[in-house]
Order: C-alpha cells, then sequence, then structure tokens
C-alpha cells in the first residue's frame, strides 16, 4: 500500500506539474526560435530582455504575435508554478530555478509593456536561465524511472 501512495504521489507530480510545465515549455521554446531566427544574424548572443531594456521595441508583424505568445506562455509557466508549488520536489529547482524564471518572466513583460527599461547590466543576471528545461527534463526522467 505504501509503495502504491509512492507510485500515486510520482503520477501526481507528472500529470499536475512537471508534464504540463515542460509541455508549456517546449511550446514556448519553438515559438522563441522563430522570433530570435530574425535578431540573431545581427546578434548571435541576442536576449530579448536586454533588447527591450535597451529601449527597443518590437513594431508589429509576425516578431510581436511570436512574442505575446511567448509572454502569455511564460505567464501560463508562472500560474501553473504558483498553484502546484507543491509538487516541486527539487530544492534546485524550488529554491534557485524557478524563483530566477519566475523573476524573469515578470521583467520580461515589464520590459516588454514599456514599465522597466534602461539599466540592462543591472538585469543581466535576469535572462532565462538556459539549463531550466534541462533540470525540468532531468527531474521528469528521475521521476519516471523511480515508476520502473
Amino acid at each position: 500500500k505504501k509503495e502504491e501512495e509512492k507510485r500515486q504521489d510520482v503520477y501526481q507530480k507528472l500529470n499536475e506539474f512537471y508534464g504540463p510545465l515542460l509541455q508549456l515549455r517546449k511550446k514556448s521554446n519553438l515559438l522563441y526560435e522563430k522570433f530570435r531566427a530574425y535578431y540573431i544574424n545581427n546578434n548571435p548572443n541576442f536576449s530579448t530582455l536586454t533588447y527591450l531594456l535597451a529601449g527597443n521595441t518590437i513594431n508589429g508583424g509576425n516578431q510581436k504575435v511570436l512574442l505575446d505568445e511567448i509572454i502569455k506562455l511564460g505567464e501560463a509557466c508562472e500560474k501553473l508554478i504558483h498553484e502546484k508549488s507543491g509538487l516541486i520536489d527539487d530544492d534546485t529547482l524550488r529554491n534557485t530555478l524557478i524563483p530566477k524564471v519566475t523573476t524573469h518572466f515578470l521583467i520580461l513583460r515589464l520590459a516588454y509593456n514599456n514599465a522597466l527599461q534602461g539599466d540592462v547590466d543591472k538585469y543581466k543576471d535576469l535572462v532565462f536561465p538556459k539549463d531550466f528545461d534541462v533540470q525540468i527534463v532531468n527531474r521528469v526522467k528521475s521521476l519516471e524511472a523511480s515508476l520502473l
């Protein structure tokens, strides 16, 4: 019975938090690759956050549509994280990466809405952490392996 409860706990984490978060992140990444492709030729180290903080704007067209959707996906990730934070069972994710990711989503929205500009160097540490998605995938794999 205790083993079955443990399995149910793992399924809950996968089905209610890690799985949905991973799907939202994959969708966002696919859109971001299309968005970023427009800017990367001029700047191989392009970062949307620093671009917007530097006072640049995204004026209409496909780029604006893509960034609008990316921001909405970020908001959906934030909502999921806040609603299901009790299912986060990894200390590094809970205490380091997820706070940084949710702060990034907030700062990006503020910069996109022109509520925050300038001080690019001050916010460089809040660009999206590249290892976040890898950590989520690794956590999913670990949880899935515990079911075997």
